[in-house]
């Protein structure tokens, strides 16, 4: 028996993150092509040696905001590693393209070299640092223009052309790009976003790299120019959500959890259409445009086209928690999920946990319940976040020997 009685909250997650390149060079870690169908000349007249280049990101918190508020993006970022909604990083890949001009015709319309950063997981003073990273041969100096996206490991095909502004008569990737992405799932735990501004920084030194509130990083900016007489410079990205969200905040009645404890062993959410059907994959095609943002707060996106490619009577689960045992208690615990605009309005959530008494002896085991999730298509655009709040709870909790107590089947959605 499940029991629903549902409150949502939209709200904005749409955020700036900053990714920061390491070095003139790309030579660390592995190489991977996974997902990348980028020209087979992409990786040809680069030279061997120099500096190690690397990736790390500085996500913009999550905010709450109502339906019809509509907000600048605001200044101050988070590591991942503080996040929250938490993002798993687990394996998570970025994929980017140094774009320019290799030829002799002065049109930046060639992609120089396009590479998948590989995830590092490092241990500094006890905290946690995530940082992205490959192996490639040095990089020429010169003008470039940095593209991209992650995860990389979520996507089947990918392609890139230079975009091209009505005023100009060719493609030029000074003025943007276009990124096609097919092989994408619908519903995901992982939080799909595109790079959307760029700002190179020189060290020569020992010292710590600038505080990115004293970085002047740009929306809309894509230029890196690349001084090969400095040892090391580095590259901040911002990246802007493509996907929409739902926020679980997970929870045990209080009265419940004087007796009881919960531990959850999997959830899984899912598309279910009922009897439509459910679109499993999608292509999205990405314009990202160079523009001029005196007040950094106009998106350089120029639009994004969903496409469904293959359809199911419902989705592949994605795993949102699976794993040790956790547990559940009166405060709540936030999971995330994220699916494609535009696609799918109805979900099923799928919780599995046990019971254990105080004295930590197994009452139930693989407890399981589902519960279904609408959304409004309209509503839930790239960057906006659905929350959810979760609460575990027999029926019958004042009756003690209620079999419910150690089998709550219930849970409320609120």
């Amino acid at each position: 028996m499940i029991r629903r009685n549902t409150h949502s909250i939209i709200g904005k997650m749409k955020r700036k993150v900053c990714i920061f390149i390491k070095g003139v060079t790309l030579c660390l870690g592995m190489l991977f092509f996974w997902g990348c169908t980028e020209d087979k000349d992409a990786d040809v007249d680069v030279h061997v040696g120099g500096t190690r280049l690397h990736l790390v990101a500085f996500p913009q918190s999550f905010y709450d905001v109502t339906p019809l508020q509509t907000r600048a993006l605001p200044a101050g970022y988070v590591t991942y590693e503080t996040l929250t909604p938490h993002v798993d990083m687990n394996h998570v890949q970025i994929q980017a393209y140094m774009t320019g001009c290799k030829d002799d015709d002065n049109k930046n319309d060639d992609v120089i070299f396009s590479s998948i950063f590989a995830l590092q997981e490092e241990d500094e003073g006890g905290e946690k640092k995530y940082s992205w990273s490959s192996t490639t041969p040095t990089i020429e100096p010169g003008d470039y223009y940095i593209y991209g996206f992650m995860p990389a490991e979520d996507a089947d095909h990918v392609s890139i052309a230079p975009y091209k502004k009505e005023s100009e008569a060719v493609a030029d990737y000074k003025d943007g790009a276009t990124l096609t992405i097919s092989g994408l799932s619908a519903v995901t735990p992982s939080d799909v976003c595109v790079i959307v501004g760029v700002k190179g920084v020189t060290k020569n030194t020992e010292a710590p790299l600038p505080s990115i509130e004293n970085v002047d990083i740009r929306l809309g900016e894509f230029a890196f120019p690349c001084d090969a007489t400095q040892k090391e410079s580095y590259v901040y990205l911002l990246l802007e959500h493509l996907y929409a969200g739902l926020r679980f905040n997970f929870s045990v009645d209080s009265g419940y959890d004087k007796l009881r404890t919960i531990k959850l062993k999997s959830m899984t959410l899912k598309a279910d259409q009922g009897n439509q059907t459910t679109v499993a994959t999608v292509k999205a095609t990405i314009h990202v445009k160079a523009i001029s943002n005196s007040n950094n707060t106009v998106s350089p996106l120029a639009g994004v086209e969903w496409e469904p490619e293959t359809y199911s009577a419902s989705s592949t689960p994605a795993a949102l928690y699976q794993g040790n045992e956790k547990t559940l208690t009166t405060t709540p615990q936030e999971f995330l999920a994220c699916f494609a605009p535009k696609t799918n309005s109805e979900f099923e959530l799928e919780t599995v946990y046990n019971v254990y008494d105080k004295d930590e002896n197994l009452i139930r085991e693989d407890c399981t319940a589902k519960n279904r999730i609408s959304v409004s298509v309209d509503q839930m655009k790239s960057g906006e976040i659905h929350s959810v709040n979760i609460v575990v709870m027999p029926t019958y909790l004042y009756v003690l020997s209620e079999p419910d107590l150690d089998n709550p089947t219930i849970i409320r959605i609120e």
